[in-house]
Order: C-alpha cells, then structure tokens, then sequence
C-alpha cells in the first residue's frame, strides 16, 4: 500500500510541478505574452511559433490553450489563429518530457534549492515568479525520479509484472487509461512521465507506451473543454477545434501504429528515449498537418457549434492592425472595445448585491467577466501603443490619452470588484451573518453604487462630458453615505467572528466609489 501511495504522491508532485511553471511563467509574462498573441497572431506561422516559445517556458501546453480559449471568447483573436497558437503549444510542451527522459533529472535537488531560495527571495521583495518557474522544475524532475524508483518497486511485486503486461497487451486499456487520467490532472505530460516510468523497467512494450502517448494527447484538450464549459460560443468552437485535431491526429497514428513504432525504434530504441520522441513526433507530425488546415477546421466547429440565430455572424477582430493607418478609425475602434469593457465591468458590479447577500464564492461567470476586463485593457494598451503620436492631431492624441485612462480605470474597477467579492466569501467563511440593520444600510448603499456605476458605464459611451461630470459631482453623496455606514457598522458589530473582515468589505466599497469617481475624472481627461 505504502508503495502505491508513493506512486500517487510523484504524480500529484508532477502535476504541482507543472503548474508552478504555469504560474511562474504568468507572473513573469502575463502581459507581455498577452500583447504579443494579439499583435504577432495574424500569420499563423507566426502564431504557432508563439505557441512553442511560450510552452517551452511554461512546461505545460494548458495554460496557453485556456489563455487562446479566452482571448477568442472576448472577440480579441480570430479561431484560426488560436488553433495555430495550441498547434505550437502542443510541440512546446514536448520539451518537459525529452528534458526527464534524459540524465539531467539528477539535478533536480540543485534546482528544488535554487527555487526555495529566488522564492524566499522575491517575498521578501513582494515580487514573484522566477521563483515558482525554477522550483516547478525542480519539482518535475524530483518527481520523475519517485515515480521511477517507485515504478521499479511495484514491477519487482510479486504478480505485478505479468498482470501489467496482461492488461497492456489490451490496445483499448492502456489508451483509455492514459485518456481518463489526463483528462482529470489536465495535462498530457504528467500521464506521458508515469509511462516513462513504467517503460524504463520492462512493465509496458513500446507498442503499450505509444498507446499511452496516444491517450495521454487525447486527452489534454481537458483544460481548454472545461474552461470552453463557462465561456460563450467562441470560446466553446476554439475548444472543439483543439479537440477535433487531436482526434484526427490520434485517429491517424493508430492506423499507422506499427509504421511509427518501426520509426521510433530506428532513431532510439532506449524504453525513456522511445517515450519522448514517440510524444515529440505526435505533436510534430499533428502541427505539420493541420497548421495549414486551421481555417477549415475552424469552420468545421463552427458547424457544431453555430453561434445562435440572434447572434451577429463572427468577425474579424475590432482592433485590426491595418486601421492603425488610419488613426480615426483606429481611436474609434479602441474606444468600442473600452465601451464593451465598461460593459462587462458594469455586469461584475451588478453582481455584488447578490454577492454581499450570499457571503458565497462568485459564480463562474463572474470570474470570466473579469477576465474578460483584463485581456480587453491589455489588447487596447497594445493596440495603441503602435499608434505613433507622430502622425496625430492634437485633438486626437487627447483622445488617444483619454482612451488609454479610461481603460486603466476600468481595469481597477474590475480588480476592485473582484476583491471585493474575495473578501464577502471569506467573510461567509469565517460565519458572520448579517444584522438586519446593518443588512438593509449595505444593501442601500450598494444598490446607490451600482446604480451610479451604471451611470459611469453609459458615460464611457457618450459623446458629451455632460454625462461624465454626473459622474464626478455625485461622489461626495456616496462618500457622505459611506462614511454613515461605516459609523453604523462600529456600533453594531461588537467583538464578533469576521469583524475585521467586515471592515475591510467595507473598505472596498470604498475604494470602488473613489474608483468610479475616477473613470469620471478620466473621461474628462482629468480636468
């Protein structure tokens, strides 16, 4: 028991390796990786490039294909390219593999204590991210050496051999199980190490571990289907574009199951090295075929999953690079999409009397929408940033600036509102319930808030100031109702679970009333 708990435990290690690179990697480059998949996707070539680069530092391909998935749902990136960034994705992540086959995991103690040390490091400097890139691989590599020794104890059991090489000698069972068992970690190369593992002592035969490679990159379009499950059409068609190519690809390979493994054999025939370069060609071989198919195969999930009749047929992008010759036309655009982020942060907002009754975590939708915020700031920041002020007017680089400050704010808004939805669940975490006076006064003073804030939101849309000193010269009603309330709330809480989370809920309302006020003083240009 203890051997197969120890098996369990280099998994789970593997997968928490992956995904510290994964968060190293989007502390390190969020925005700048976001900026570039939006102005450098337009060839695919381009794209897929972009795809591998990013993978290759991450360690895994899923946060690359859930960040396509989301660039397509906010309407920032065309389907094609986005199929081209997962093709290139999917070759990136083949890197973490061909690295643990090799006998460089022995320097995994060496990094594991390069990590510890940038971590500590850079929390004392209240930064990070160099930190959780190099201990995730240190961790990745710490973990394929358990899984390994761990791997040689079971095939030494008594039995354990022979029921293995039973069960593998089944094509159907070693696909499936590597299939189900990516699809619940959500990434392939946790699944595609413990073949590895298993390889390297005599427990798979090539044909058993290929198999395995073959369900391992069936299965790791997971993370892309489930974060495709709580976003819009689009978001859902890059998902099952991603889906279908793996599916064709893995439909391909085991039509050719004996050409490949007579080719794996030829260039190496070690049980480790066979493993990576049999998930190296996959991918290799999947990009080659479909990088110059992906508008087909876009259309084809279009077809699937056609967008409702109601909704405007897919376009290309707003913020297209060829109206940056035409710098009207390229404001105009950018101060669309700034609209359509002040939509969606009017939506969070009206979510919070909901919210703040409940105590409960944010629904699934809440969260996209913020995310939704965030990658339309960082496409309006890149946009413009290509628009040189040389070739501006007076007026139009006032506007320029204007745009650019109104998108910042709102992204405030949306990180404002967000925390605030943080802090209400851990208010309900810590079991406080509310006083009904102290209930009705928020709820009063929320609903005056989301009320003003939908003020602000239409006011990003007008075409007058008018609407925006509204905005400005009703602040001080709020912040006199603020400070009301939080005079009530000294007087009703008393020492009781969650006081101080409690004031610090109300210190965000605060902080989102001198937020809207500032869109207001934005859209004036600071007047």
């Amino acid at each position: 028991m203890t051997t197969w708990l120890t098996l369990v435990g280099g998994v789970a290690l593997f997968a928490y390796g992956l995904s510290l690179t994964a968060s190293g990697l989007a502390a390190l480059t969020r925005g700048p990786l976001v900026e570039a998949m939006l102005a450098r996707t337009r060839r695919r070539a381009a794209a897929s490039a972009l795809g591998v680069g990013a993978t290759l530092l991450a360690g895994s391909s899923s946060a690359i294909t859930v960040l396509s998935v989301g660039l397509v749902g906010a309407g920032l990136m065309e389907l094609p390219q986005a199929l081209a960034v997962m093709l290139g994705a999917a070759v990136g992540t083949t890197l973490t593999i061909q690295l643990v086959s090799l006998d460089i995991i022995r320097f995994a103690p060496l990094l594991l204590v390069l990590g510890v040390f940038l971590t500590l490091w850079e929390r004392r400097r209240r930064i990070h991210g160099s930190g959780s890139l190099v201990l995730g691989f240190g961790l990745l590599f710490y973990a394929v050496s358990v899984m390994t020794a761990t791997a040689q104890r079971i095939v030494l059991l008594p039995g354990a051999l022979p029921f293995i090489g039973h069960w593998a000698a089944v094509p159907a069972v070693p696909l499936a199980a590597a299939f189900l068992l990516t699809a619940i970690v959500q990434n392939s190369a946790t699944t595609i190490a413990l073949a590895l593992s298993f390889s390297l002592h005599g427990a798979l035969s090539p044909e058993a571990a290929l198999l395995m490679v073959l369900g391992a990159n069936l299965g790791s379009p997971a993370a892309s289907v489930y974060a495709a499950l709580a976003g819009g059409g689009a978001a859902r068609r890059a998902a099952a574009g991603y889906v279908l190519m793996k599916a064709l690809a893995v439909g391909a390979a085991l039509v050719l199951l004996h050409p490949l493994l007579n080719l794996l054999a030829a260039i190496d025939l070690t049980p480790a090295r066979l493993v990576a370069n049999a998930h190296t060609l996959f991918n290799l071989g999947m990009a080659l075929l479909f990088l110059p198919l992906t508008g087909p195969i876009a259309n084809l999930a279009a077809r699937l999953i056609p967008p409702p009749p109601s909704a405007p047929k897919a376009s290309a992008p707003v913020l297209d690079p060829t109206r940056l010759q035409r710098p009207g036309e390229a404001l105009a655009a950018s101060a669309g999409e700034v609209a359509r982020m002040a939509e969606e942060a009017a939506r969070m907002v009206r979510a919070l009397p909901a919210l703040l009754s409940t105590l409960g975590a944010p629904p699934r939708e809440f969260l996209d929408q913020e995310e939704t915020v965030d990658l339309l700031h960082q496409a309006v920041h890149s946009y413009l940033s290509r628009l040189s002020d040389a070739r501006l007017s007076e007026a139009e680089r006032d506007r320029k600036l204007r745009i650019l400050a109104v998108a910042n704010q709102l992204e405030h808004v949306g990180d404002t509102v967000e925390k605030l939805a943080s802090t209400a669940e851990k208010l309900g975490r810590r079991g406080y319930v509310w006083p009904p006076a102290l209930r009705r006064a928020v709820d009063a003073y929320v609903a005056h808030g989301v009320a003003w804030f939908d003020q602000a939101a239409l006011a990003v849309a007008a075409t007058t100031d008018e609407a925006a000193r509204r905005v400005v010269f009703h602040y001080p009603e709020l912040a006199h109702e603020e400070a009301a309330l939080r005079r009530q709330a000294f007087q009703v809480t008393g020492d009781v679970p969650g006081r101080s989370t409690l004031l610090e809920l109300l210190d965000d309302l605060a902080v989102l009333s001198q937020r809207t006020a500032a869109l207001g003083r934005a859209l004036l240009g600071f007047q």
